[in-house]
């Protein structure tokens, strides 16, 4: 149990969307919004502790409580219980623990909230976040399980003009819950500001059943009005892919083309861009809206004309709240004017307002332009405030530039009060030769980093150390460890900072593998070149938890003569045990590989899965993390299958 000194106690934690900075002088310039919307608020007594667990043991899936050691993060409350009295967020709608069936919103000077209630839930409801609830979803505590998700189709550049079930954007709605059924419906955003469901949109399903065998159903298409719902079964995966219009973000502008996804029981949203292992596929976890902020550090990849790059890099922000959130964004490169979206240069601060649902899409307009360390926050922490969702990536991206085959990469970023201090980052299975790509980015002006890393490069390891300010970031390789006999492990890395960080992991295009890969001439063979540029958040270690439902999806691909596979890597404690789909993972196992991350004191296995369409669970004695990737030839995906999700600074 930790206790909140007295200086946060006066913080309203779950209202005001930029959080109290420290009282120390050396955390002054870390300004870190909470992230979270309108949590239940206490007018009575509170001692601000919490012993790292959910407010209800019922949770779908069980929180794990964070590593404790190293490192100076406190971990901050989900549901806060400070008096209401000063910085409640203006207009903004929040719980009260003195009556949690009811919303109540806050005076307009900040001072309170108003009496009486605005909206009281119907029966069977409660409130969470500000809005009403069914009590599953309330309890859905700081995990990425959720009941509220907004999402969007991201920029693709090689992406086919064809709409067909296997090229279109798809997300995976996971459910989890052993008994009860989960009601699912899609929503979009009108110019008005109005939300309606989609009408005479055409869905297509592919039903994953089981984790314990390959049963799932083939891709079924239907057309669906506006009283389509979608059911999810206990312990089932439904694959959705929305056709007929293309709602793809390109260019820079202001628009509405989200999607809110909205669940009666916690699900787990995961979205694929394009579906299949096809045309420069990449894969992000979709974050509930309850654990957004509005403070970010974008993470991108350089717009460079390289070998065969195709599109620029990009961020898009969509509105998630009811009230419109004024927004400051400090880019590392320069935004071209376009509509709404003021043109500004690089490191020259603009304001933008976004509604609920709103997206604004922002690429770069330059060759060598890069938005990663991009500053997103509110303008004014006490005024059109609220959380917002943000992604990063790029349209085609060369990785590294001198190598191709471009690929579009995409992920949902984390807001800067969910960073940690600590990450292990392993390289993928390895690829013959092809390099993994690592950067650590900053929130605060002299953070400093230590990076231990044990590769081909570095055989017996070595630390590195930088200090880095507000936006700037680390870059370095991490590459194959040579056993001999032509068996490569994987190098390993692990970081530590005195303040948060954000650490993203990249794959490399295929021709890193060799130049070969880029022999397109009648009879060559591309039976080794699988694999293409992909991005990922890194989960911090604080941020860890102790069971896993994922999805793996189909990299089926002749032409890889036997190259394509997914995985899951798995870090965490000597000692601790894991169970994958039942069964405890032996050394025997297909595809196993295992070792030290150096410098860590953790381990981490690399297993290797099916390579079809799988739902799959994971669970851990301790702690532990995980990353989901998978290639055929010259395409891939990668993403974290899970974390907590908890307010760590």
């Amino acid at each position: 149990m930790k206790k909140l000194n007295l200086f946060l106690a006066f913080c309203i934690l779950t209202v005001v969307f930029a959080g109290c900075a420290s009282s120390d002088d050396e955390e002054e310039e870390l300004v870190v919004p909470d992230g979270d919307s309108g949590e239940a608020v206490s007018d009575g007594d509170s001692s601000g502790t919490n012993n790292g667990t959910d407010s209800d043991a019922d949770n779908v899936v069980p929180d794990a409580d964070a590593d404790s050691d190293g490192g100076n993060n406190q971990e901050q409350p989900d549901q806060d219980t400070t008096p209401v009295s000063t910085n409640c967020n203006p207009g903004m709608k929040v719980c009260n623990a003195s009556d949690p069936n009811s919303i109540f919103k806050c005076k307009e000077d900040g001072s309170g909230v108003e009496t009486p209630a605005v909206e009281k839930c119907a029966e069977g409801l409660v409130c969470s976040f500000g809005k009403c609830e069914t009590e599953a979803c309330a309890s859905a505590g700081s995990s990425y399980l959720g009941c509220d998700f907004y999402t969007a189709k991201l920029y693709n550049g090689r992406k086919s003009e064809k709409i067909t079930s296997k090229e279109s954007f798809s997300v995976a709605l996971a459910n989890s819950h052993p008994t009860e059924t989960a009601t699912i419906e899609f929503f979009k955003t009108l110019e008005d500001g109005t939300e309606t469901k989609i009408e005479n949109f055409e869905y297509c399903y592919k039903v994953v059943k089981s984790f314990l065998g390959i049963e799932y159903d083939d891709m079924e298409c239907k057309d669906h009005d506006s009283s389509f719902v979608i059911t999810v079964n206990p312990q089932e995966t439904i694959v959705v892919t929305p056709k007929k219009e293309d709602r793809m973000l390109i260019g820079t502008a202001a628009s509405y083309l989200s999607y809110h996804i909205k669940s009666d029981l916690p699900i787990i949203v995961y979205q694929f861009n394009p579906f299949y292992n096809l045309h420069s596929n990449d894969a992000s976890l979709v974050l509930p809206s309850t654990k957004l902020g509005a403070d970010y550090i974008v993470a991108s990849y350089p717009d460079e004309t390289g070998v065969d790059g195709d599109g620029p890099g990009y961020f898009t922000i969509i509105g998630a709240y009811e009230i419109p959130v004024e927004l400051e964004i400090t880019p590392t490169a320069d935004i071209a004017a376009s509509g709404k979206i003021p043109g500004t240069s690089a490191g020259i601060p603009m304001t933008v307002e976004i509604a609920k649902g709103e997206v604004l899409n922002i690429v770069t307009t330059s060759n060598g332009a890069d938005f990663t360390g991009t500053k997103i926050a509110c303008k004014n922490q006490y005024s059109k405030c609220a959380p917002v969702a943000v992604f990063g990536g790029h349209g085609c991206a060369d990785i590294p530039k001198d190598r191709g085959y471009c690929d579009h990469i995409e992920h949902q970023l984390l807001p800067v009060s969910r960073w940690g201090m600590r990450y292990a980052v392993v390289k993928t299975k390895p690829r013959s030769y092809a390099r993994d790509f690592v950067r650590v980015v900053a929130a605060a002006d002299g953070t400093n980093v230590s990076v231990k890393i044990k590769d081909a490069e570095y055989e017996n390891g070595t630390e590195k150390n930088v200090t880095l300010n507000a936006g700037q970031f680390y870059e370095y390789e991490l590459n194959y460890i040579d056993e001999g006999g032509s068996w490569f492990t994987s190098g390993t890395s692990f970081i530590e900072a005195d303040k948060p960080v954000q650490v993203t992991q990249y794959l490399s295009g295929s021709e890193d593998i060799s130049s070969d890969c880029r022999d397109d001439s009648p009879g060559s063979s591309h039976s080794y070149c699988f694999g293409d540029p992909a991005m990922t958040i890194i989960p911090p270690v604080e941020q860890f938890r102790n069971e896993y439902y994922f999805f793996a999806y189909s990299v089926e691909d002749t032409e890889t003569d036997g190259g394509n596979a997914n995985f899951v890597e798995v870090i965490t404690d000597p000692g601790v045990e894991i169970t994958l789909d039942g069964e405890t993972p032996t050394p025997a196992m297909d595809g196993e590989m295992q070792g030290e991350v150096f410098g860590s004191g953790k381990v981490y296995y690399i297993f290797e899965l099916d390579s079809w369409f799988m739902r799959h669970h994971l669970s851990c004695s301790g702690t532990c993390g995980i990353l989901v990737y998978g290639w055929g030839m010259d395409v891939s995906y990668m993403y974290p299958g899970g974390l907590d999700l908890k307010m760590l600074k």
